[in-house]
């Protein structure tokens, strides 16, 4: 899996437009990627062009997305994770939408066990494909 937070997010969904994750080890062996999980991201400025153009290039690696995003983010707005979800779909990628009651953070056992058991679910249903 990839994970990323905030920016790191904002970076895997660039990764993802430009159709540039690695899909190899360092020995040049095929790795398949079990999926990329997005949390607390937003819309890749620099790469709209990319991504709203993978409707019409369909990726020819399509991969398992969780956008997980707090319902009341104020630094990357949850209608950001719908456009991005739209987007990779539109793509070819199987993107799920996770909301949580939270803000811009991470999900923790403490302050959100469903969501974080949300997410291991998710992980193990990519593990059984």
């Amino acid at each position: 899996y990839v994970v990323g937070f905030s920016q790191g997010a904002i970076l895997i969904t660039s990764l993802l437009a430009l159709q540039r994750l690695p899909t190899t080890d360092n020995q040049n062996q095929k790795k398949p990627l079990l999926g990329c999980i997005l949390m607390g991201g937003a819309w890749p400025n620099p790469y709209t062009n990319e991504l709203e153009s993978l409707a019409n290039d369909a990726t020819t690696n399509p991969c398992r997305v969780l956008i997980v995003t707090g319902q009341h983010d104020a630094i990357n707005p949850y209608p950001q994770s719908e456009r991005v979800q739209s987007a990779l779909q539109k793509g070819g990628h199987d993107v799920t939408l996770l909301p949580f009651d939270g803000g811009h953070v991470v999900p923790t056992v403490q302050y959100h066990p469903e969501t974080v058991q949300d997410i291991l679910t998710w992980m193990q249903e990519g593990r059984q494909e």
